[in-house]
């Protein structure tokens, strides 16, 4: 067995000597109801076999390969998830135990709402330090501190960083404020898993002293979608609470694809991961100046630096088409329909390209070029006057989402929502970040917000198909 990619090495001896296999997936490594393009994977496609390990209680390959994942990240100890960075979010809330207090951020992914309805958890919210984009970029430890000095008897905080636009948390000021009072930090660090293979990008989370991380390594490392892991850093207390929570909301049926992708993108990142990080640091700092040129264009970098701020990840590439005839909805239109570009994420003023590391020189020229063209084709409009977009309003609770999630609803149109609690997560995705949760107020502001999202064309869940009705709790 390879020493260096432990869970791969096993596979493909596995294929290697395979003879009838009388064993689940039901293809049997047969590709005869595949077509071509697909039958290059089935081989791989295997299950818990003698030789291949067992995903929940592992001593062979997955274990050797989770020991390499732990050094190269710097964790005490780490765990494949095979179901994506919301898999982890889900065992450390499910790991607190029931109807803990969790101090959350309120840029948090919807998976913590789901982690909250499996647990009972009950969240006090921290106010994200928002720019004049109105981009949810961070939290301070000074609003958690304030919090704390209300809610003394927090059981956890649970924070996003970086934030889904490349903005880091002061996280190792975070950490020192919460180990003084015994609070364990988790920190959702899904867009950061190529942070630890370059000092020169944003620190990493478990270097600040973080108790469980998670990250969502397909998002930025060249590993199969749905492929995560969940890091428990060196002072974490009561480890195995986290690690059996993980346990019992895996799939018994892991994806060796994935955990293979998983091993083979660690060891490739180990070996190559500062060299590929380097020359995409160069390209980003290079191309950002000549995207800045461009007539009613400019790339956010200081505009990104609110306090609570502590870095920005370079290929986080925002666009900010402010200055043009037309909007960012318009503008990403023109890149899919014109120049087959597809970016991560697009709203009124900002359009996201979300660069990796295996984007070379003529990539990034493509998307400076598209741009370059689009600008010149449509115009710049008159400079108006900036004003800052509002802040969302503090949610009001009325109940814990769990209670919420079970309680009876009934759907009314969505004007006739104001003043009652929502039964539903409304969530423009991406960036997957909800507006508005079960058990919280339709307040005025929510509603005036949903309804901009809609007008806007943004992609809305939570709603019902025709984004005109959604539920209520039933009140009596």
């Amino acid at each position: 067995m390879c020493s260096t990619t432990p869970v791969f090495a096993a596979i493909n001896e596995y294929c290697q000597i395979s003879g009838l296999r009388l064993h689940m997936p039901g293809h049997a490594g047969r590709k005869d109801a595949f077509p071509p393009s697909f039958q290059g994977i089935i081989d791989f496609d295997l299950t818990e076999i003698s030789g291949l390990d067992d995903l929940h209680w592992p001593s062979g390959p997955i274990k050797a390969g989770q020991e390499l994942m732990a050094r190269a990240f710097g964790a005490s100890s780490s765990y494949f998830l095979v179901n994506g960075a919301s898999s982890g979010i889900h065992s450390f809330f499910l790991g607190l135990g029931q109807n803990a207090k969790i101090m959350v951020s309120r840029n948090a992914h919807s998976s913590f709402f789901a982690g909250m309805v499996f647990s009972g958890a009950n969240p006090v919210y921290i106010p994200c330090q928002v720019n004049d984009d109105g981009l949810a970029l961070a939290v301070t430890e000074e609003k958690i501190t304030t919090l704390l000095e209300k809610h003394a008897d927090v059981d956890a905080v649970a924070l996003v960083s970086p934030s889904y636009y490349g903005t880091t948390c002061h996280i190792a000021d975070i950490a020192a404020l919460l180990k003084n009072r015994k609070i364990p930090l988790m920190v959702d660090e899904a867009h950061g898993g190529h942070f630890y293979f370059h000092p020169e990008y944003p620190r990493t989370a478990l270097s600040g002293g973080a108790d469980v991380v998670i990250n969502g390594l397909h998002k930025t490392l060249p590993v199969l979608t749905q492929g995560a892991c969940l890091h428990i850093g060196e002072s974490c207390p009561s480890p195995d609470r986290f690690v059996r929570a993980c346990s019992l909301l895996t799939t018994t049926s892991p994806s060796y694809l994935i955990m293979a992708s998983i091993d083979l993108a660690r060891d490739w990142m180990e070996c190559h991961g500062q060299e590929a990080l380097e020359r995409a640091l160069g390209l980003s700092r290079y191309y950002r100046n000549k995207i800045n040129s461009i007539r009613g264009i400019r790339c956010l970098s200081q505009e990104l630096m609110v306090t609570g701020v502590e870095a920005i990840d370079p290929l986080k590439i925002l666009i900010s088409v402010q200055g043009l005839a037309e909007d960012g909805f318009a503008v990403s239109k023109r890149l899919r329909d014109d120049w087959n570009i597809e970016v991560e994420w697009k709203s009124q003023d900002i359009i996201l390209a979300m660069m990796s590391i295996f984007h070379d020189h003529e990539d990034w020229e493509r998307l400076y070029q598209a741009i370059y063209r689009i600008s010149r084709h449509i115009g710049c409009k008159s400079p108006a006057a900036r004003t800052a977009t509002p802040q969302l309003p503090a949610p009001q609770v009325q109940m814990s989402p769990r209670e919420a999630y079970f309680a009876a609803k009934t759907a009314v149109p969505l004007k006739d929502s104001v003043g009652k609690i929502s039964g539903e997560m409304v969530v423009p995705y991406p960036p997957g970040i909800p507006c508005l949760l079960p058990g919280e107020i339709v307040s005025p502001e929510i509603y005036i917000y949903m309804v901009e999202l809609i007008n806007t064309g943004s992609h809305v869940q939570g709603l019902d198909p025709d984004l005109d009705k959604i539920r209520i709790i039933d009140q009596t």
